[in-house]
C-alpha cells in the first residue's frame, strides 16, 4: 500500500504541475465595431477557429453586405467559431440598400452562438438569420432570432441543410415561404426553446421539415401564436423521423380557404409524448375544404400521454370541414395511447367529426377519451370508413352523436 502511494505521488505531482503551467485559452474580445467583428471572424477562419467575445450589450449594425459574399452581412463561417454575445445584437440596418442574411455557415464551418440576438436579416436566398450548408453545424444557446425575413424563400430565422441544435433560445416575428422560424433539410434538435409569432406563406409557421434523412427532435419547448397561409400553422413535416416530447403546440393559426393543420401537419414518422396540442385554429371563408385544426396526419403518427383539445375550425360555409381535433388521411397510420381528444369544435354547417375524422387510414385507440367534441352533423365524436376498436377507451358526450352517422361504427362506441 505504501509502495503504491510512493509510485503514484510523483506522477500526480507531474500532472498537477502540468495543469498549473498550461496556459488557459482566453476568448478574443471584439470591440463594439462592425469592422472589428469582420476582422475577428476573418482572423478566426484563418487560425482554424476561435472564441469571440462581443462587447456587452453592443449593437453591431450592418449597413452593407460582406464584399467576399454579398448574400451575407458577415464573413462566411468556415472553421469552428464560437460567438459569445454577452447580450449583444447583430442586426441588418433597416436602411441598408441591399438585402442580405446575417450569417452563413459553410460546409466546413461549426458555429456556436451564445447570449446573442440575430435580427433583421432580409434575403431572397433563404436563411435570413443564419444559413447552415450541408456538412456545416450550428449550435445556438440562449440566442434570439428576431424579425428575420426570407422573401419567397425558406427559413426566416434559420435554414438548415447540415446539423442544427437550438437550446433555451427564442424565435419570434420571423417570416418565410416555408418555415417562418426554422426550415430544416438536415438534422435538427430544439430544446427548452420558444417559437412564437412566426409566419409562413405556405407551410410551417414555426418549423418546416423537408428532409427524409435528417431527424428532428423537439423537447420541452413552446410552439405558439405562429401562422401559415396554407397548412401547418405551427409545425409542418413533409417527411423524416420526428420526435416531440413534453412540449406545447398551442394557439397556432392557418388562414386559408382550403387550409389544414392549425397545429401540426405530418407526412413523416412522428411520435408525440407528454405534450399538449391545444387552441389551434383554421379560419376559412366559404368555398374551400378544411380539416384537422389540431393535427392533420398523412404519414405515421403515434400520440402517447398527450392531449389534443380545444382546437377549432371556423369554416363558415366550406365545401367540407372535418376533424377539428385530428384528421387522419388515406393510408395514414394513427396510434392513440392514453390520449385526451376533448372539446374540439367545428363551426360550420354540414361539418362532421369535431373529434376524429379517419378518411381511409388505420387507427389504434387504447386507454383514451374522445369526449365533448362538436360538429354540425353527426357524428360529432368519430367518423371513420375503416374499422377499429376503442380498447379501454371512452367515446362519450359528443355533439350531436358519438359515432352514429359514421360509415363504420368503431367497436365499443355507442350513441
Amino acid at each position: 500500500m505504501k509502495l503504491t502511494k510512493a509510485l503514484l505521488t510523483p506522477a500526480c505531482a507531474v500532472l498537477a504541475a502540468g495543469a498549473l503551467t498550461t496556459p488557459a485559452h482566453a476568448d478574443t474580445p471584439v470591440p463594439c465595431s462592425v469592422p472589428a467583428l469582420v476582422d475577428a471572424i476573418n482572423d478566426a477562419n484563418m487560425a482554424g477557429g476561435d472564441t469571440l467575445s462581443l462587447a456587452p450589450g453592443c449593437t453591431y449594425n450592418l449597413t452593407d453586405p460582406d464584399p467576399g459574399d454579398p448574400e451575407n452581412g458577415l464573413p462566411v463561417i468556415s472553421s469552428p467559431i464560437t460567438i459569445v454575445g454577452n447580450g449583444a445584437t447583430i442586426v441588418r440596418d433597416g436602411g441598408a440598400g441591399e438585402n442580405f442574411r446575417i450569417l452563413k455557415v459553410d460546409s466546413d464551418g461549426d458555429l456556436t452562438l451564445r447570449s446573442l440576438t440575430i435580427r433583421g436579416g432580409l434575403t431572397t436566398a433563404g436563411g435570413a438569420g443564419v444559413l447552415v450548408e450541408a456538412g456545416g453545424s450550428l449550435s445556438a444557446t440562449t440566442t434570439t432570432f428576431f424579425d428575420n425575413a426570407a422573401i419567397n424563400s425558406d427559413g426566416g430565422g434559420v435554414r438548415n441543410f447540415g446539423t442544427a441544435t437550438v437550446d433555451r433560445s427564442i424565435f419570434t416575428v420571423n417570416a418565410a415561404r416555408h418555415g417562418g422560424g426554422i426550415d430544416s433539410q438536415g438534422s435538427l434538435a430544439v430544446n427548452r426553446s420558444r417559437l412564437t409569432d412566426n409566419h409562413s406563406d405556405t407551410e410551417g409557421g414555426a418549423i418546416n421539415n423537408d428532409s427524409s434523412t435528417g431527424a428532428i427532435t423537439i423537447s420541452t419547448s413552446l410552439i405558439n401564436n405562429n401562422t401559415s397561409d396554407l397548412e401547418g400553422g405551427g409545425l409542418h413535416f413533409d417527411s423524416g423521423t420526428i420526435t416531440i416530447n413534453s412540449s406545447s403546440i398551442i394557439d397556432n393559426i392557418v388562414n386559408n380557404i382550403s387550409g389544414s393543420a392549425g397545429g401540426i401537419d405530418n407526412n413523416g414518422t412522428l411520435t408525440v409524448t407528454g405534450s399538449v396540442i391545444s387552441r389551434n385554429t383554421i379560419n376559412a371563408p366559404a368555398g374551400g375544404g378544411v380539416e384537422g385544426a389540431g393535427i392533420t396526419n398523412s404519414g405515421s403518427l403515434t400520440l402517447r400521454s398527450s392531449s389534443v383539445s380545444d382546437n377549432t375550425i371556423n369554416a363558415q360555409g366550406a365545401v367540407f370541414s372535418r376533424g377539428a381535433g385530428i384528421f387522419n388521411n388515406v393510408a395514414a397510420a394513427l396510434t392513440l395511447n392514453r390520449i385526451s381528444l376533448n372539446d374540439n369544435e367545428i363551426i360550420d354547417t354540414g361539418s362532421q367529426a369535431g373529434g376524429l375524422f379517419n378518411n381511409g387510414g388505420t387507427v389504434t385507440l387504447t386507454q383514451s377519451s374522445i369526449t365533448r367534441n362538436v360538429s354540425d352533423l353527426a357524428p360529432g365524436g368519430v367518423w371513420t370508413n375503416t374499422p377499429f376498436s376503442a380498447v379501454g377507451s371512452a367515446i362519450t358526450n359528443n355533439i350531436p352523436t358519438n359515432c352514429t352517422g359514421s360509415p363504420v361504427i368503431p367497436t365499443g362506441c355507442t350513441g
